[in-house]
């Protein structure tokens, strides 16, 4: 997660993509009820639910760390 993350806040850095508190906070739980809820992930159990926690961790990771980017370029 830690890997692909750093890889992807780059990538949005560098298209000039922002982030702010709310897009930090929400964006995981949107991600999360998506995959879980809409997706139908709580059909899987137990690995359904950790398969989405950690996709919306890794959501909460990527907009964290391009925010310390552009908190570093300023």
């Amino acid at each position: 997660v830690d890997y692909f993350t750093n890889i992807s806040s780059r990538e949005l850095f560098k298209d000039g993509k922002k982030t702010n508190f709310i897009i930090i906070m929400f964006s995981p739980l949107i991600k999360f009820v998506r995959d879980y809820l809409i997706k139908l992930g709580f059909l899987d159990g137990a690995s359904g639910f950790t398969i989405s926690r950690i996709s919306a961790y890794a959501t909460y990771l990527k907009y964290r760390k391009l925010h310390s980017l552009w908190n570093s370029n300023r």
